[in-house]
């Protein structure tokens, strides 16, 4: 992060089965996840970048 000019994440699941099987595992994976990477991009000094996040 320390360096980046631009963010993309496209992190996914690959199989639909997951999110059935294990509903809450699957939010919190991808809750805590975006939340990790913002805060991430929150605690660098560079806010001359935007921050587009597409799932």
């Amino acid at each position: 992060m320390q360096h980046a000019e631009a963010i993309y994440h496209f992190a996914a699941q690959v199989a639909v089965t997951t999110s059935v099987d294990l509903p809450i595992n699957d939010f919190y994976i991808n809750a805590k996840g975006i939340i990790n990477l913002l805060e991430a991009i929150r605690a660098q000094d560079n806010t001359a970048f935007g921050v587009y996040v597409y799932k």
